[in-house]
């Protein structure tokens, strides 16, 4: 079975469908969330940005927790306006497809909010990148 996505009939471009996993709705939510700070994370407050971005993508269609990956780089060595001693973050949000520019500022106030209250980072120290590609691998292949 073929599938069209993303405007991709019109190019002549098709997915088949190779194995169970494979599937319409599941190839349309594979965000990953990267976020880089200069700060320590415990473990307690790794679990807690867990447990909200796994919440938080949800706010882009077809997103979800069940696909969602996270990367932390904690004591990362940052500098942002040319100094390195306040706390900051930069976030990369990176999507299969893309989401809407209105999702996408939904999600970086949540974003920002999180940074404040799990991290004490405020939000004027904090940077979101969303990136959206059609090209995106998994389990052997790219989509």
């Amino acid at each position: 079975r073929s599938l069209f996505l993303f405007g991709d009939k019109r190019r002549g471009r098709c997915y088949t469908e190779r194995n169970s996993y494979f599937e319409t709705e599941r190839m349309l939510t594979m965000p990953c969330i990267q976020w880089k700070t200069n700060l320590a994370i415990t473990p307690t407050q790794e679990e807690s940005l867990r447990s909200a971005l796994g919440e938080a993508i949800a706010l882009l269609p077809g997103k979800s927790k069940s696909w969602l990956m996270l990367t932390f780089e904690p004591e990362t060595r940052m500098a942002f306006r040319g100094e390195a001693n306040e706390p900051m973050a930069f976030i990369a949000v990176d999507l299969y497809g893309g989401a809407p520019d209105s999702a996408c500022d939904q999600l970086t106030a949540r974003l920002c909010s999180m940074a404040q209250s799990v991290l004490g980072i405020q939000p004027d120290h904090v940077y979101v990148r969303y990136l959206a590609t059609n090209q995106w691998g998994w389990n052997c292949s790219n989509f």
